[in-house]
């Protein structure tokens, strides 16, 4: 059986004297090349081997023989085919959101603080959308606090990727957000974007009297999930430390401002 995981669109090409059925409807055979977006499997019905390509936007990903037969299974995973060259023209193609905070000597930032137009507090982990390049390092995270916490008992800041699983994170410290000014918290080790793409950079707090921080506001159920499915912010656990992996409450959430360096 040839199983190709994938999480954004790709065209696969199975060149064989096999016949393929998808396992959904395994009498029907497949029509190669055909794109896909999701995890698809096959089960090859008579010949082994077949040549099997993979591409996406024209660019090659995987091409290679695969042998199948019985209850054997050969998974494709895309997420791990992309390569450095690949990644490099996603990064070129993109263009920078980051330039100004890059100037600033910032890697990225959630949002500019001039337009953070929101103080409040967040019972909830919250997590915010940045793209980052391929190859970007990242050692310390920050936040602008206005009213200091009192009896702070977590913080936590962290990277989650695209899905919202935990990437990095900084050890937790509640004494340090019972101060005010911008608090910079250190990785436990410095993370390094393996990938060009979206990642999201959040924080998390627990105390008697929680942090001020700076956000912009999202006044209208909605909007924090971008058409595509994606979430701008993600109103995730109630929790001081930072969840693995972030399940959003199905709630809009204001978007803190959080900045890498």
């Amino acid at each position: 059986m040839l199983t190709v995981v994938t999480s954004f669109p790709v065209t696969v090409a199975v060149v064989t004297n096999a016949r393929f059925s998808a396992d959904v409807t395994e009498t029907v055979p497949v029509t190669f090349p055909q794109t896909i977006a999701s995890t698809t499997s096959w089960y090859s019905r008579h010949a082994s081997p077949a040549q099997v390509t993979i591409t996406s936007n024209g660019v090659v990903l995987y091409n290679a023989k695969i042998y199948h037969g019985g209850f054997a299974e050969t998974v494709i995973d895309v997420g791990a085919l992309l390569t450095p060259q690949l990644s490099a023209r996603v990064s070129a193609a993109a263009p920078d959101v980051n330039a100004l905070a890059a100037a600033l000597g910032l890697v990225a930032w959630t949002l500019d603080p001039q337009i953070a137009n929101f103080p409040g507090t967040q019972a909830n982990v919250h997590l915010a959308a940045v793209f980052l390049p391929a190859g970007k390092v990242i050692t310390n995270l920050s936040v602008p606090v206005t009213i200091a916490g009192a009896g702070m008992t977590a913080a936590q800041l962290g990277i989650y990727d695209a899905n919202q699983n935990l990437l990095a994170n900084t050890a937790n410290n509640g004494a340090a957000f019972q101060a005010t000014g911008w608090i910079e918290l250190p990785l436990t080790a410095p993370w390094t974007a393996p990938s060009a793409g979206l990642y999201y950079l959040a924080s998390g707090f627990a105390g008697t009297t929680l942090p001020t921080v700076l956000n912009i506001q999202q006044n209208q159920a909605g909007v924090a999930t971008i058409p595509g499915g994606k979430y701008r912010g993600v109103h995730a656990q109630a929790q001081g430390t930072l969840p693995n992996p972030a399940v959003s409450q199905s709630t809009y959430s204001n978007v803190p401002v959080i900045v890498a360096r």
